[in-house]
């Protein structure tokens, strides 16, 4: 798992809140960097892996969804 409330997190530190809005896109893209880098170096190693992160609630970017195996809703009292 890869990088948990890091959108929920990135939107609230921008002043934002709906995950796929500019500003959640712009969140989204340094994140699927560092899916893509997990992936690039779990490759050079052989090994073969799902690749997924989580978040709180609704804060899942759809580019974010669409580059990963899986994604993780945390259900609790988030004090952001």
């Amino acid at each position: 798992m890869l990088m948990s409330f890091f959108l929920s997190s990135y939107l609230t530190a921008n002043g934002a809140t709906d995950p796929n809005s500019s500003v959640g896109d712009q969140g989204a893209a340094l994140l699927i960097a560092d899916i893509e880098d997990t992936r690039s170096m779990l490759s050079s190693l052989g090994v073969s892996i799902p690749v997924g992160t989580s978040d709180a609630g609704a804060f899942f970017n759809s580019k974010v969804l669409a580059a990963v195996d899986y994604g993780v809703r945390s259900c609790f009292t988030l004090r952001v």
